[in-house]
């Protein structure tokens, strides 16, 4: 089909282990013919070799990222713009309204949602006043007290997923992590097995659909193997949760579960960064979801499968450098 019949959808930090599994997941999609346009601010970034057309742009903190973004969306006509990266999505959110006037549509959450999602206190606060349950954080107050109960895991209050979190056994070993990470804060370290739940919300804040799945193994906070399970409890939590924060689009919760009792650890209000192509494949594509809201579309319940598995292995991109840049071979 021509260029010019597809719908065209831009893709950014396309070099992001989210950029890439957006594009794949829309690639392997028969219900929309789309034409991907990639963007990131690394020449090597692999979603380029992926996509149909790419541009280089500044990174998303540097003043002239919204303003390259809009001539590209002009030029190309773009009409939707899918952000994947958690440190981009602020500079959209902040920039929507100028985006929608100019008819560019995004399926994000607002700033303010952002801003307590990303942040693990605000988020752990959040869970106590709605009464999700959730690990015990330790206040200053505890700390210096000696009122801690062992062992503990010391996060960092801005990160994606489980990345930077270590857990200490002692006294000492809290004292060092604590000295290390910056911006940490001590939170009882609970036993089970770990979840998370990927999903979608519409753009009024409704959960369309969840799919928990268990993290059977990660590397760096990414699950590198996992399998989705139906887990009626968690999903119903899960809607409570992303409703309550007012999440729109994608979006994927972490949770701790011992025989019948759940302890959840945070939500991001983002593609999940290492399941996305197993949710994909047992049923909610979420990237295709999102593009069909902001088209208007009727969404179907989609038939998520159980007990589908994922494992992980490095794959290669091989270029060449060319006077343009990079081709690939």
């Amino acid at each position: 089909m021509p260029q010019k019949n597809k719908l065209k959808v831009l893709i950014t930090s396309a070099g992001s282990t989210n950029g890439v599994n957006v594009i794949k997941a829309l690639r392997e999609q028969k219900e929309i013919d789309l034409f991907l346009i990639a963007a990131d601010a690394n020449p090597l970034a692999a979603g380029f070799y992926l996509a149909d057309k790419y541009y280089l742009v500044p990174k998303a903190d540097k003043s002239d990222f919204v303003s390259v973004i809009l001539k590209i969306c002009k030029r190309e006509s773009i009409k939707i713009i899918i952000p994947t990266f958690s440190s981009e999505l602020f500079f959209f959110a902040k920039h929507k309204k100028t985006l929608d006037r100019n008819g560019i549509k995004m399926a994000i959450s607002d700033y303010r949602t952002l801003l307590i999602t990303e942040n693990k206190i605000k988020t752990d606060e959040y869970f106590k006043k709605w009464k999700i349950p959730s690990p015990k954080t330790y206040s200053a107050k505890e700390l210096k007290q000696g009122k801690v109960k062992f062992p503990v895991m010391i996060k960092p209050i801005e990160a994606s997923g489980s990345k930077g979190a270590v857990k200490a056994k002692n006294w000492q070993e809290m004292s060092f992590f604590k000295g290390y990470i910056k911006k940490g804060f001590v939170q009882e370290f609970v036993r089970g097995t770990e979840y998370t739940i990927d999903g979608i919300c519409d753009l009024r804040g409704k959960m369309i659909a969840a799919s928990p799945r268990i993290r059977l193994e990660t590397r760096g906070g990414l699950a590198i193997k996992s399998i989705t399970r139906f887990d009626p409890q968690i999903i119903a939590y899960t809607k409570k949760i992303v409703e309550g924060f007012k999440v729109i689009g994608p979006f994927n919760v972490q949770c701790i579960k011992k025989g019948k009792k759940l302890s959840f650890i945070e939500v991001n209000s983002r593609f999940p960064s290492g399941g996305l192509p197993l949710t994909a494949k047992a049923g909610l594509n979420l990237p295709l979801v999102s593009i069909k809201l902001l088209l208007r579309k009727k969404i179907k319940k989609p038939k998520i499968k159980k007990n589908i598995a994922m494992t992980r292995y490095w794959e290669a991109i091989i270029v060449k450098k060319t006077g343009q840049g990079y081709r690939a071979l």
